[in-house]
Parts: structure tokens; sequence; C-alpha cells
């Protein structure tokens, strides 16, 4: 019969059943391994982004329109060619691109302008976020696929263009 305090007999029991479950259980390596730092400025969060060469779009707008796209596109990155073909500023936005986008490509009255956005096989609803542009009819849908393909007519937006 084992004599002793029963708190130090079972105390006892609990270390050594401890030392048990813990030996082996970790890989020698993992013991060794340096911890990663994150790069500086980083919170060590990498978003999700589309992967693949996406392909590219070269878009006109006008005074309240989007005219018709030309180019392919698939997921990926996205290259966009807007066209200004009014006085005014008008820009192109795409809403839900993946973070590392261009947040605006914008153009000045007849100039050009180009970006880059990141996007998931999916739609997507474009317009211009100038004041008053996109409820008059400047938006559209952008239909995005897992394979290139040609990019089909913007829909929203007037079809023909006006005068600008």
């Amino acid at each position: 019969m084992l004599r002793g305090s029963p708190r130090l007999l079972l105390a006892a029991a609990v270390i050594a059943l401890s030392g048990a479950a813990c030996s082996g259980s970790v890989p020698a390596g993992a013991i060794d391994a340096e911890r990663l730092a994150c790069p500086e400025g980083s919170d060590c969060y990498d978003p999700p982004r589309a992967p693949g060469d996406g392909g590219m779009i070269a878009m006109n707008a006008g005074d309240f329109y989007f005219d018709s796209f030309e180019g392919e596109v698939a997921e990926g990155d996205i290259q966009i060619m807007l066209t200004n073909e009014a006085t005014g500023t008008h820009n192109f936005v795409v809403a839900g691109a993946n973070e590392g986008s261009d947040a605006k490509i914008e153009a000045n009255g007849g100039g050009e302008a180009d970006g880059v956005v990141n996007l998931f096989a999916g739609e997507y609803t474009f317009y211009c976020d100038i004041a008053g542009h996109r409820a008059a009819g400047m938006e559209g849908t952008l239909t995005v696929t897992p394979e290139l393909t040609p990019v089909q007519q913007a829909t929203g937006g007037s079809e023909a263009p006006t005068e600008g």
C-alpha cells in the first residue's frame, strides 16, 4: 500500500501522463524552425486574386454612354484601355474588382487612359462614377469567363454614340 498525500500522488500521475503525451508528438524539425516574419508594412494576409493573363479590353466612352467592347477577356489581370470621345472627363470603375486592381481608370475629354483590374470568372457591373453619369446610362455588365473569349457588347448603357 502506498503512503503519502493523495494530492501529491495525483500531481505526480498528471505530470507523468503529460510528459508521455507530449513526447514524440512534435516533429523534431518544428522545434528548431525559425519563425517567419511578416514583410514590413504587411498584416500577413494576401487577398485572393484570380490567376491568369486575363486579356485586354478596349472601350470608348462618350457623353453618357459606353460603346461596345473590343478584345478578349478571361479571369485574371485584365488590361483596360479607355478612349474618351467626349469633351468632359469620364472613368471606368468595376464593382467588386479584387484588391490590387486600379480602382478607377479615368480619361480627360478627348484622351485615353489604361489600367488593370483583377477579376474572377463571373458577371461584374462597370460604371462611370462621376456625379450623375451612372444614372444617365453610363453603366453596363462585363462577363468574365475562366477561358479567353471575345468580349461581348456592354449592356445597360446607350448603344448609339451621341454628339459630344
